[in-house]
């Protein structure tokens, strides 16, 4: 019940909060498991998108990592049900991700992400619904051109990231 205050509390300061700040919200709720509502979700990532000017690489793979986390855990719970402000909210958190990955896809492309940070982003982006162009060349990237860092347990994440498209 604590959560559930902590969470609404939360949703209406929104506007106050930096991306350290959101990051740091969705990865509490994402890490114990908690329900957030999707229409919340979507307000966060909302927030997300108006503060992107203010998201550094790893903040924005963490943040969309536990946002995507989040809303696939709702999408499990809910069952087949989808209802319309569902189906909105995942379309807007969809738009959202996709123009808070384009640094990300950049900095795929010049060498400045490590692997697990790639394949965090490949994850959100494919549990998203984002454009799989990009999902597919960072994907390419790492088996190309980073194939000596990637392990048995990467590979196999990878594996199941691209048969989800």
């Amino acid at each position: 019940k604590i959560f559930r205050h902590i969470r609404l509390a939360s949703i209406a300061s929104l506007p106050l909060f930096l991306p350290r700040e959101i990051v740091g919200l969705l990865k509490t709720y994402a890490r114990w498991q908690i329900t957030f509502d999707c229409g919340q979700l979507c307000k966060v990532a909302e927030r997300m998108l108006a503060t992107k000017k203010h998201f550094d690489l790893d903040t924005t793979v963490n943040g969309l990592h536990c946002l995507a986390l989040l809303m696939q855990r709702n999408a499990i719970r809910s069952g087949a049900e989808t209802t319309g402000s569902s189906k909105a909210a995942w379309e807007a958190v969809a738009r959202a991700a996709g123009t808070l990955l384009i640094p990300v896809w950049s900095a795929v492309r010049t060498n400045g992400l490590d692997v697990q940070s790639i394949l965090r982003a490949v994850e959100a982006a494919v549990v998203l619904g984002v454009d799989s162009t990009e999902i597919l060349r960072a994907s390419r990237y790492l088996m190309l051109l980073r194939s000596t860092e990637l392990d048995g347990p990467t590979c196999l994440a990878l594996h199941e990231h691209l048969s989800a498209l």
